[in-house]
């Protein structure tokens, strides 16, 4: 990369990415976890309280106990479901951070390509220029002027494609 303003935004970006990328999934299944436990405890509230109504006839201390655990874990339940709910909101920005990630990442690499295929078609073009300059004193001389003509369209050909692949590398990196 030649443009030093496009390079440094790469390498933040990429740490950003880097970031993203790793944290955002971690981050959903803690989410999923919150939410299991929330729906664990309100499905094992719901059974001790069903269990302290079966046992209310023959042992009411027990009962009275069982059902104030049952209360306080369908409470907890309830709450732990709020609480993955309210975290699930904090976290969309960031849920919508990773997905647009793997545009950017095809947006760098884009770039990457096009820079790879000026590269490529300047080398090509200096090649040619480099040939047409050494056979061309040669060609004349010996009286084929249609081989250097060949040669000077050959190598006009490249550089305008050079030149495309430029315009193109920098249309990417805007």
């Amino acid at each position: 990369e030649d443009d030093a303003e496009l390079l440094a935004l790469a390498a933040s970006e990429g740490l950003r990415i880097g970031s993203v990328v790793q944290a955002v999934p971690k981050i959903e299944g803690a989410l999923a976890l919150v939410r299991d436990q929330g729906e664990r405890s309100g499905v094992v509230g719901l059974e001790m309280s069903k269990l302290a109504k079966d046992v209310s006839g023959e042992d009411a201390d027990l009962s009275g106990s069982l059902d104030l655990l049952s209360s306080a874990l369908l409470r907890s339940g309830r709450r732990t479901k709020r609480l993955a709910v309210e975290l699930s909101a904090a976290a969309a920005p960031f849920v919508s951070q990773y997905k647009l990630c793997r545009y950017e990442r095809m947006a760098f690499e884009d770039r990457r390509a096009a820079l790879s295929r000026r590269t490529a078609a300047r080398s090509r073009a200096d090649g040619r220029a480099q040939k047409l300059v050494m056979h061309q004193s040669n060609m004349s001389s010996l009286g084929r002027p249609g081989y250097v003509e060949r040669m000077e369209m050959e190598a006009s050909l490249s550089d305008e494609s050079a030149v495309a692949a430029l315009r193109e590398a920098d249309v990417v990196g805007m």
